[in-house]
């Protein structure tokens, strides 16, 4: 894939879905991608996990779409609880085809990989370390 087709879906194309203070949740038409961003100083527990599941619920239309997860910003942790829900509601009604995980540091790698190998997400899920690289795996 070349670049000038990748510049299409940048951080500016996407169009905000919902503002949940923790996280803000986005969708690019163009490609079926339905992006989480995960906020500054938050921490993902069994309550913002649901809510998260429920906004893609309500927003889901029926495609089986492209994610993306984001965590690039200062401080973000998330509870063995909320892996836990995030990988079941995949196995039984998000209906990704593909994740990607988009992170900035090795803290962010280490726990994306530990959701990786112990959750055991039934969509293939990698790591990434740029947004870039995340949409040619997604889209090739």
């Amino acid at each position: 894939m070349t670049d000038e087709k990748i510049n299409i879906f940048d951080v500016d194309s996407r169009t905000l879905v919902k503002d949940l203070t923790f996280a803000r949740l986005y969708y690019i038409n163009e490609i079926d991608l339905f992006e989480v961003e995960y906020q500054a100083n938050c921490l993902i527990d069994q309550k913002e996990a649901m809510q998260i599941i429920q906004a893609n619920r309500e927003f889901n239309n029926s495609s089986n779409r492209l994610a993306m997860a984001t965590a690039t910003k200062e401080y973000f942790n998330m509870t063995p609880e909320a892996r836990v829900i995030f990988s079941e509601q995949m196995k039984l009604d998000v209906g990704f085809q593909k994740m990607a995980l988009v992170v900035n540091n090795l803290a962010y790698r280490i726990l994306s990989n530990f959701f990786i190998r112990f959750n055991r997400p039934v969509v293939p899920t990698k790591v990434f370390n740029s947004r870039k690289k995340a949409l040619d795996w997604l889209l090739e």
